[in-house]
Parts: structure tokens; C-alpha cells; sequence
């Protein structure tokens, strides 16, 4: 028996002991990866993680549209799941018993859990494994200036409502956000580059 065949061996004899077992996972504690009765599938969640905690809060949105790469290490396939553009989460099914790496990496971003995993996909079961991402933030204040010399002045007031736009090189819609009462606003999850 080949060391990936005993691995596998290993793997369904302690998912069949306990349901919900960790069954790998890369440093950091990012990406959690767990057996559960479904199907011989990969899936999990991509999202923007901006206090980097590896842990999804709820101020914290999906990262739709993205893609994750999940390569076959027996036979060096490999399969690209695209995530929801409302939940960020991927899904590739059908997929053969074995060992893969799973890629969450997403260019322009930091990653903020392990840019890979490996995880062994077992026929009758789902695999998850999430990746959180950073992007860059764009901070400012909005005011009324009465002088027009694009200095803020005393007696000069916040202006709080006020939509931003952030578009990148190509002159594409990138984020918004709106200013507070304050005058401030900020515009989060940006690629790096754009």
C-alpha cells in the first residue's frame, strides 16, 4: 500500500468514528477542512477578511466572482470553482477519491489564512476548506468649503451622505462607500495595482 493510499486509509477509518473531525488544515488555524455525509465534493467560502482574525465576522462580506483552484495530486488534474456572487461560496462535485490542493489565493490581494491546502476527498463525503483575502482601503473626509482652496478651515462643516466612488485603471466601478456624519468615509476591499 502506497503512503497516499495508508493516508487515505487512515482518513476514512477516523471519519467514520466521529463526524465533524478535523481532518487537515494548514498553519495559522485559517482554513478549516472536515468530513461530513454528502458527497465526493470540495467546497467552502472565500471572503473578505478585514480585521485578518482568519475567522469570518459580520461585517465582513463574500468576495463573489473570485475562483479557487483544486488540483488532483494523484493524476495532476486540475478543476477551477468560481464562487457565488452573493455568498462566496465555491463548490466542485463528482470529484475522484484522493488527495488535492485546494488554491485560494486571489490576485491583487493579500491572503490572511494559507494561500493552499491539501486535503484528502473521500467518496461519499464533503470537503470544505475557506480562504480569507485583505484588500487595500481608501480613507477620507468630506466637508463643505465655503473658501474653495481644498484646505478644510474652521467654520467649514463635515458633509455627511456623500456617495465615493473608487474605479480602477480601466476606469471600471471598483467599491463605494458614504461618508458619516463626520465627514468620513471608506472605501474597503480594493485589489492592489487596480
Amino acid at each position: 500500500m502506497c503512503i497516499n493510499e495508508q493516508l487515505l486509509h487512515k482518513v476514512t477509518l477516523l471519519v467514520k468514528q466521529e463526524t465533524g473531525l478535523v481532518v487537515a488544515g494548514p498553519l495559522l488555524g485559517a482554513t478549516s477542512v472536515w468530513a461530513d455525509t454528502s458527497t465526493d465534493s470540495i467546497s467552502g467560502l472565500v471572503w473578505f477578511d478585514r480585521d485578518a482574525d482568519h475567522q469570518r465576522d459580520n461585517d465582513e462580506p463574500a468576495f463573489g466572482g473570485s475562483s479557487v483552484t483544486i488540483t488532483n495530486l494523484n493524476d495532476g488534474s486540475v478543476t477551477t470553482a468560481r464562487t457565488d456572487a452573493a455568498t462566496g461560496t465555491y463548490r466542485a462535485d463528482g470529484l475522484a477519491q484522493g488527495f488535492y490542493e485546494v488554491d485560494g489565493a486571489q490576485t491583487g490581494y493579500a491572503g490572511t489564512t494559507a494561500r493552499t491546502t491539501i486535503v484528502g476527498v473521500i467518496a461519499g463525503h464533503l470537503v470544505t476548506a475557506d480562504f480569507g483575502v485583505r484588500g487595500a482601503t481608501i480613507t477620507g473626509n468630506t466637508w463643505n468649503d465655503a473658501t474653495g482652496d481644498g484646505i478644510r478651515q474652521a467654520g467649514e462643516p463635515a458633509h455627511g451622505g456623500v456617495q465615493m466612488y473608487a474605479y480602477n485603471s480601466a476606469l471600471a466601478h471598483a467599491a463605494e462607500g458614504t461618508s458619516d456624519a463626520s465627514g468620513n468615509y471608506k472605501i474597503q476591499d480594493l485589489p492592489a495595482g487596480g
